[in-house]
């Protein structure tokens, strides 16, 4: 099988810069529909089970042909996602708004003090070098998170899922849409 190294590059960079930067969810896996900026900061927040079904099928393969490890996690997460928000009697709701309560990725943003209050301050430096948290947002004067590099964080990012689900939570689109259910099967 002959490998085209330059393709195998561009694959693998657009890959990683998807799963580092803001159109993934890096608490509760899965990704965002598109991002809203050149650099891949800010995602429109919806989340649809289309994206996640091509998504999945699409590390999985990576997994495969490149056997990073981060590849095989990231399409893990994705699965527990499609599990936790889009399961129901073994279906995949369509997806989930990007707003909560009228407001553009509510349930996802931060502010500077809430990460520092909810984590020690050992967590809150570790997570400090793994994320990039700008001194006065990068949304609208909250943070939506962007990886620095793929440090192992479970127990931090647990944490912060964990308090993020005490939020109001954006609406959920319960139609059951077989051709998207079928890709989330394929995958």
């Amino acid at each position: 099988v002959l490998r085209d190294e330059e393709i195998e590059r561009m694959v693998e960079k657009t890959l990683d810069v998807m799963s580092t930067r803001g159109l993934h969810d890096h608490l509760q896996g899965g990704f965002f529909r598109y991002c809203v900026d050149q650099e891949w900061t800010i995602p429109h927040f919806e989340k649809m089970l289309y994206d996640q079904a091509m998504l999945l099928w699409v590390y999985s393969l990576a997994f495969k042909v490149f056997r990073k490890e981060r590849y095989r996690l990231i399409a893990g997460k994705i699965l527990t996602c499609l599990e936790e928000t889009f399961e129901e009697d073994g279906l995949f709701y369509s997806g989930h708004d990007a707003d909560t309560g009228h407001e553009e990725g509510a349930t996802y943003l931060w502010k500077g003090e809430e990460l520092s209050t909810i984590l020690t301050p050992e967590e809150y430096k570790l997570f400090a070098e793994a994320y990039l948290i700008p001194e006065g947002g990068n949304f609208e004067g909250r943070i939506h998170l962007i990886r620095r590099n793929g440090s192992a964080l479970e127990g931090i990012e647990k944490k912060l899922l964990e308090r993020r689900r005490e939020r109001a939570q954006p609406f959920i689109d319960k139609k059951f849409v077989t051709s998207w259910n079928c890709l989330a099967g394929i995958a």
